[in-house]
């Protein structure tokens, strides 16, 4: 269903199974979480068509919608709580009641009395996490959800442990499966309550019926051990695998980053070899340029060395015609008209 579910799956197969044989009018929930075990109450009561779900939490957090399901926020022992969960029990209609809230003893135990109140006899009422202070994990956690069924007994005699629905000998609950029983008349002068003989109690004198029923379970989960020792080599191959897998996954995204890093290198490459040629194209163009003003320079220097060449080779003609001049004895006169006619003749 997609929405995680704090619980030990043999203990939601047990609840199912209470769910078909008792069919409860409302099932309640403390310690909503993320709405997983709410949503599975749901469908089972989708399936069985009928049954309704209150989930008390402190908080508000988004979770699934149902129309079976209630979620009432607050602590499960404010009495404004445990008010608007009795206005929805249906009169006559059987409960099933879950606590898994705050797991301190006297929380725990303050849940009992207040939700004990409103079951009838066969209703159930199933106290979750009861291995937790040392029965048997987290034995440094102090008094918690074990120690509370502990001290309600005492005061209820009314209620008892049903040790059949740890058949699968895997539980998150051991002793927390608890159901009212009829309590028949206290007789008159006895100071004692009779109570209905059940044969799971762990305070039951007859220890040779608990000895028989603890061999006949270990009977019943031969079978399951044998097929758990056939399971246990494919399992650890599949989580072998399942890590080979996980490797393979984390190698993969490494190379699609790295594939990724060197696409932007190349985009950014690109960009500057783009620069680079417009640059060089630019400079290109300004040689290109100069090469002309060069040409041009060296075009107008020959000129003016052709230019300077001539008028060297007329002004030695100049002074040749001078000499000449003295020496034939011709005049100033003669000489500026013999001049004026040389320049005449020199030019083009």
């Amino acid at each position: 269903m997609g929405v995680p579910a704090l619980k030990c799956p043999l203990d939601l197969w047990v609840y199912q199974e209470l769910l078909f044989r008792l069919r409860p009018g409302l099932i309640v929930e403390t310690g909503t979480r993320h709405g997983g075990t709410a949503l599975y109450l749901a469908h089972l009561c989708d399936l069985l068509g009928r049954g309704r779900v209150a989930s008390v939490d402190i908080e508000a957090l988004p979770r699934p919608q149902h129309p079976r399901i209630r979620y009432l926020k607050g602590s499960s022992t404010d009495p404004g709580i445990v008010g608007a969960v009795a206005a929805m029990k249906e009169p006559g209609a059987g409960m099933l009641v879950i606590l898994d809230s705050d797991h301190r003893c006297e929380h725990v135990l303050a849940e009992l009395e207040h939700y004990g109140a409103l079951l009838q006899a066969g209703d159930y009422l199933i106290v979750e996490d009861t291995n937790l202070n040392g029965h048997p994990v987290a034995p440094s956690y102090g008094p918690g959800p074990h120690e509370a069924v502990e001290a309600f007994l005492l005061r209820h005699p009314e209620f008892v442990r049903d040790r059949g629905c740890e058949k699968f000998l895997l539980t998150f609950n051991p002793g927390g499966f608890l159901q009212r029983r009829d309590v028949e008349p206290r007789p008159a002068g006895s100071g004692q309550t009779a109570v209905p003989e059940d044969p799971y109690r762990a305070d039951e004198p007859d220890v040779l019926r608990s000895v028989a029923v603890t061999l006949e379970r270990a009977r019943l989960a031969e079978p399951l051990l044998e097929q758990l020792a056939g399971v246990t080599p494919a399992f650890q191959e599949a989580m072998q695998q399942l890590d080979a897998a996980q490797q393979a996954s984390s190698h993969f995204k490494e190379a699609v980053a790295s594939l990724d890093r060197a696409r932007q290198r190349e985009e950014r490459l690109g960009a500057q070899l783009q620069e680079i040629s417009a640059a060089f194209e630019e400079a290109l163009r300004q040689l290109a340029v100069w090469k002309a003003v060069a040409e041009d320079l060296q075009n107008t220097n020959a000129r003016q060395s052709e230019a300077s060449e001539r008028e060297a080779a007329l002004a030695a003609r100049v002074v040749a015609l001078e000499e000449a001049l003295g020496r034939a004895g011709i005049g100033v006169t003669e000489r500026d008209s013999a001049q004026q006619a040389v320049s005449t003749a020199g030019k083009p």
